[in-house]
């Protein structure tokens, strides 16, 4: 059976030789890992993907990717493998801005540790597909990890209280602030994510905003 849904990437993974897996949040089962067989992961069909490939510098399975997956489900595999992707979203500056880059190595990095269940759930994917545009466009992508992580407490139900926590709320202007604010809501997911890990690429933001 072939299943077709969106997706974004958060991770890929080497497998074996010849295969990888590609960890995913999707619209349609929530997190769900697949299978790519390829050298280097890129295994794409028809012209159309190739031609989106090569604007992205060949990043198909690259952090944050916005891809529309064909998977071939068989009860003998324990994962689906990839038949088909192709890109939704075509990159305009995320490719080549190393801050977008750094902000989004560290939200694939805050997703694959907090998004686990494979259950659908339309309105977190919505925003997660926003976000990600966002930060691709935004004028200010120094400060859009914040907003992700704001948004993201909101709709995975332990929402920030600006009684209680309005510096967690607030917009930074400056690289201290910013830091501080980033380490404070790291420090609240993990007051309401069990078993949570500080994602390793912080240490990188904290490099480039220093």
């Amino acid at each position: 059976m072939q299943l077709t849904s969106s997706a974004i990437v958060l991770n890929l993974q080497k497998h074996t030789d010849h295969a990888q897996i590609v960890h995913c949040y999707t619209l349609h089962g929530g997190r769900v890992n697949y299978l790519l067989y390829g050298r280097n992961g890129q295994r794409t069909l028809g012209a159309k993907s190739k031609e989106q490939r090569a604007k992205t510098g060949g990043a198909m399975y690259g952090p944050l990717s916005l891809l529309e997956i064909t998977a071939d489900q068989r009860p003998d595999r324990a994962l689906p493998t990839i038949k088909e992707s192709r890109l939704m979203y075509v990159p305009a500056c995320l490719s080549t801005d190393y801050t977008r880059q750094a902000v989004a190595l560290f939200a694939a990095e805050l997703l694959y540790r907090t998004l686990r269940h494979p259950m659908e759930d339309r309105q977190l994917f919505a925003f997660l597909y926003e976000w990600v545009q966002t930060l691709d466009t935004t004028d200010t992508p120094q400060n859009a990890h914040l907003w992700l992580m704001t948004g993201l407490a909101e709709q995975l139900g332990f929402a920030i209280d600006p009684g209680l926590h309005p510096e967690l709320l607030a917009t930074p202007t400056n690289r201290p602030d910013r830091q501080k604010q980033l380490h404070a809501l790291c420090a609240y997911f993990a007051e309401h994510i069990e078993d949570w890990k500080e994602p390793k690429s912080l240490a990188i933001l904290t490099e480039i905003f220093d």
